[in-house]
C-alpha cells in the first residue's frame, strides 16, 4: 500500500469515529465466534479495546504485579532458609547445645505450617474488610513482627513463636495477594500477571539459598540471624508501598463503591475511555456476580464454599 493510501485509510478511519469503533468491535465478534473459545465476548472486547503497553496506567499496573509478587516471594524465602539455619554451628550451639540436631527440629519446621493453616481462618475476613491492599498490608506487618521475634531469639521457646508468627503472617499475604493480582489484570493480560506471581516462590526461596551460603562463614550469632532480619525485607516494601497502588474494582464494587470500580476500570482497562468494550463486559460480570449481601459481608458464613455443586467441587 503507497503512503498517499496509507493516509486515505487513516483519513476514513478518523471520519467514521465511534462508528467506526463500533463495525470494529462487530467485526471482532464475528471471527471470535468462529474460533473455539470459551468467550466470544472477551476475546471481541480485547481485541476491539487494545491496551497500550508503555502507557503509564499500564506500568502502574506492573508496579500492582510486582508488589503481589513479594507477597510470594515472602512464603518462598522460608523455603530454603530453615533447612541452611539447621546446620549452622552457631544455631546448633545456642538451641540445640549438645543434644540430637533432631530433637526438637520437627516442632521448628512445622510450627510454621501449623501458623499457616490457622492464618486463612483470619485473612478472609479481613481481606474482605479492609480490601486486598488491607489484606496485604495485614499479613506484611505480622511478618514484621515474627521477623523481630525469631531474630532476637535467645530461648527456642521464642524461636517456636517467631516461627509460628511467621507462618501466620504469610498465609494472610498469600490469601490476599493472589486475589488482588487477578482482580487488578485486564483480561487479556491476566494469564501472565498470575504466571508472574507464581514464580515468586522462587524469587524468595533462591535470595534465602545465596544469604544463608554467604553468612555460613560469619563466626557469630548473626550467622542465622541475619537470613531471619532478611526475612521481612520483601514484606517491609509490601508495607510501605501497598497502599499508594490503586484498589481492586471488584472488591470495591462489592463494597458499594461502584463510583471507584467504574474509575479504576476506566483509567486502566479501557484507555480511559468509559465505552471501551472490555470495560462494558468486565463492568456487566461484575454486575452479574457480585452481590452486596453476599456471605463475604458474614465473617462466620462459609456457605458459599458449598451452596452449589460447583462449589463443593471447588472446595474438595
Amino acid at each position: 500500500m503507497s503512503h498517499s493510501s496509507i493516509e486515505k485509510h487513516e483519513a476514513e478511519k478518523s471520519a467514521h469515529g465511534p462508528s467506526h469503533i463500533e463495525h470494529t468491535h462487530a467485526s471482532a465478534l464475528h471471527d471470535a465466534e468462529k474460533k473455539n473459545v470459551h468467550s466470544a465476548a472477551l476475546v471481541a472486547a480485547t481485541a476491539a479495546g487494545a491496551l497500550n503497553p508503555w502507557s503509564k496506567e499500564s506500568f502502574l499496573l506492573y508496579l500492582c504485579c510486582f508488589i503481589a509478587f513479594l507477597c510470594s516471594c515472602a512464603n518462598g524465602y522460608d523455603g530454603s532458609l530453615m533447612t541452611s539455619i539447621n546446620g549452622m554451628d552457631f544455631y546448633v550451639n545456642r538451641f540445640v547445645k549438645g543434644n540430637n540436631l533432631g530433637e526438637g527440629t520437627s516442632i521448628i519446621f512445622s510450627i510454621y505450617t501449623i501458623g499457616g493453616i490457622i492464618g486463612p481462618w483470619f485473612a478472609g475476613p479481613i481481606t474482605d474488610k479492609f480490601g486486598r491492599r488491607g489484606g496485604m498490608c495485614a499479613g506484611g506487618l505480622v511478618i514484621c513482627l515474627g521477623s523481630a521475634i525469631i531474630a532476637s531469639a535467645m530461648h527456642k521457646e521464642q524461636f517456636i513463636a517467631g516461627r509460628f508468627i511467621l507462618g501466620f503472617g504469610v498465609s494472610i499475604m498469600t490469601c490476599a495477594a493472589p486475589s488482588y493480582i487477578i482482580e487488578v489484570a485486564p483480561p487479556q493480560w491476566r494469564g501472565r500477571f498470575a504466571a508472574f506471581y507464581n514464580c515468586g516462590w522462587f524469587g524468595g526461596s533462591i535470595p534465602a539459598a545465596a544469604i544463608t551460603l554467604g553468612t555460613e562463614k560469619i563466626n557469630s550469632d548473626l550467622q542465622w540471624r541475619l537470613p531471619l532480619i532478611f526475612q521481612c525485607v520483601p514484606a517491609g516494601v509490601v508495607v510501605l508501598t501497598v497502599w499508594f497502588l490503586p484498589e481492586s474494582p471488584r472488591w470495591l464494587l462489592a463494597n458499594g463503591r461502584d463510583a471507584e470500580a467504574k474509575a479504576f476500570l476506566t483509567k486502566y482497562h479501557g484507555n480511559g475511555q468509559e465505552n471501551n468494550p472490555v470495560v462494558a463486559l468486565e463492568w456487566q460480570e461484575f454486575q452479574d456476580s457480585i452481590k452486596l449481601d453476599a456471605s463475604d459481608k458474614r465473617w462466620w458464613d462459609y456457605s458459599e464454599l458449598v451452596k452449589t455443586h460447583s462449589a463443593r467441587w471447588r472446595f474438595l
